[in-house]
């Protein structure tokens, strides 16, 4: 592997790895909201308790999926690279060799979020 080949490979680890933790990290902001919303109807507070609370966490759980979304281009952007410059990379383990071939998977588009107001 020469010295580009293993600079992608350690590139495309490390997406990979990034990837991941902002996938965990969208599912435990997703699981404090659901335990502020079920928890205070079952703990019988009031619809104004932690308002502002929920309010901020709603601005962290959009900051962390823009935040996705831009290791995803940043994903696509660094595999077009990739390819265009002939490089050869690995992800996850030494026998997964990935083809320059191949196309980055573009996400199907099945309807559109609100903008927050």
């Amino acid at each position: 592997m020469t010295g580009k080949n293993a600079y992608a490979s350690l590139v495309a680890q490390s997406l990979h790895s990034a990837e991941a933790d902002a996938d965990r990290h969208l599912a435990q902001l997703g699981q404090v909201l659901a335990d502020m919303a079920g928890g205070r109807v079952h703990a019988g507070l009031g619809a104004d308790v932690g308002l502002r609370g929920l309010d901020h966490l709603g601005r962290a759980l959009n900051q962390a999926i823009e935040a996705r979304k831009s290791l995803v281009m940043a994903h696509g952007s660094l595999a077009r690279d990739g390819q265009r410059m002939g490089l050869q990379w690995m992800v996850a383990n030494p026998t997964e060799k990935m083809d320059p071939e191949e196309k980055p998977e573009k996400p199907i588009k099945t309807g559109r979020l609100a903008q927050p107001a």
